[in-house]
């Protein structure tokens, strides 16, 4: 791992920066890898800064991953196996809504049927 070379020589900023990218990488589930990334980046700002903002920031997004849960601005599912879905909330439309969009169509669509036959005439 490059990174351990980096702290290895006290690069700290640009080992910190190598193990973020490593434990934040995106995926589905968080492997072995970076988890050890986590623990070493830990270590690293621990010494770099004296002390962790990677698990403060862990927290700080987990708090507000659930307050958006809360206000159904995120749905989240969790699966029998104890997998999380994340999806955007269902959309609800009022039937009042839905006809004025409906009627706002079918005037452009009747603007553009007139537009094309004026223009066939030239």
């Amino acid at each position: 791992m490059p990174a351990i070379a980096l702290a290895a020589l006290k690069n700290w900023s640009a080992a910190e920066e190598l193990f973020d990218i490593c434990a934040s990488s995106p995926g589905s589930a968080a492997s072995a890898i970076q988890m050890e990334a986590l623990k070493k980046l830990a270590f690293i700002q621990s010494i770099y800064h004296g002390k962790h903002d990677y698990l403060c920031t862990i927290v700080q997004n987990e708090q507000q991953l659930f307050t958006n849960i809360e206000c159904s601005e995120i749905s989240a599912e969790l699966s029998a196996d104890g997998t999380v879905s994340f999806s955007d909330p269902p959309v609800k439309f009022k039937k009042t809504d839905v006809d004025r969009v409906l009627a706002q169509v079918q005037q452009q669509d009747s603007l553009l049927v007139r537009l094309e036959k004026g223009t066939k005439n030239i």
